[in-house]
């Protein structure tokens, strides 16, 4: 009889049936199986599928393999459920997929609790709920680390692509931040940010930190660090950004506010936090519900 069974192997779904019908549980089903038409007629996972298979009530004996279900098949609703619980990178490879997942991603919200980008002299990095992505200028003993939740690329034009990536993320809509800082250290952030200027939307960040660290001497080597602030402020949206700092800590600097204070993001602030060096006008505080002031010597108050 087994050599029956296997001169024709479309008859093994029938002695798998037989066993199922036997009442055994399927262990013990297996194990008779095996005994009846040898131990390679067929492996336990395909023993498995046909036993899981008649236990619903289906007795087709079709030897076809199974169909596996096509994603794009499914159902938008559980398209979106499974969209909802992955995190960035797994939505960034979605949306690359077709303008259907592109789509999908960008309706559904996505929240960042924490993004950081740093901008330093020979590297930048960007990091967010828990991943990190660092560039740097030169290779060194960057590679010798690897970690799970971090990206290291090494490129002459590190400060450019980190800026891409950050460019990508403003890119991405129903995005919420709830805390995005940016800090600069020793370096203009130099890079064209004028792609923001093409979105016809703002990204929704609830408080915003400008930290900014100068290690360089001397008048001609110093910032305006109005104008780095600016590259990026006037993208938030105004009425989501509810808190904003300033942390300057070079006593040599000082944030002129003149620009920044015209601005809807300013109009909209709930609170301002100072810390450092930062020439402001009273009649621009009076609305604020809090102001904390710290480093008194580097603050300045002034009526433009």
């Amino acid at each position: 009889m087994a050599e029956h069974f296997l001169t024709d192997r479309k008859y093994l779904p029938i002695a798998a049936r037989y066993e199922f019908l036997r009442g055994f549980p399927i262990l013990k089903a297996y194990r008779n199986f095996c005994q009846a038409v040898g131990n390679d007629a067929m492996n336990y996972k395909d023993f498995d599928f046909w036993w899981f298979r008649f236990s619903k009530g289906n007795f087709d004996l079709d030897t076809q393999p199974p169909q596996t279900a096509d994603l794009n098949s499914f159902p938008d609703h559980i398209i979106g459920k499974i969209i909802g619980k992955t995190g960035y990178a797994a939505r960034c490879l979605f949306r690359k997929t077709s303008k259907k997942y592109r789509k999908a991603v960008d309706s559904i919200p996505f929240v960042i609790d924490r993004l950081k980008f740093e901008h330093r002299e020979q590297s930048s990095s960007l990091e967010f709920n828990g991943f990190e992505i660092q560039f740097y200028r030169r290779i060194g003993v960057y590679g010798k680390y690897k970690y799970p939740n971090r990206i290291m690329c090494r490129s002459k034009n590190y400060s450019k692509l980190a800026v891409n990536e950050l460019v990508f993320i403003f890119g991405l809509k129903n995005v919420r931040v709830k805390k995005f800082t940016m800090y600069v250290n020793g370096r203009y952030v130099n890079e064209n940010l004028d792609i923001l200027k093409s979105l016809d939307f703002k990204f929704r960040v609830e408080t915003f930190k400008f930290n900014f660290g100068w290690i360089r001497f001397g008048e001609e080597d110093l910032i305006n660090v109005q104008d780095e602030v600016m590259k990026i402020l006037p993208y938030l949206e105004p009425r989501v950004l509810q808190n904003v700092e300033f942390h300057i800590n070079y006593r040599e600097l000082k944030l002129e506010t003149n620009r920044i204070v015209k601005t809807l993001q300013w109009k909209y602030l709930k609170r301002v936090n100072i810390y450092g060096n930062v020439v402001i006008s009273t009649k621009s505080l009076t609305r604020f519900k809090k102001l904390s002031v710290l480093n008194y010597n580097f603050l300045l108050l002034s009526n433009f």
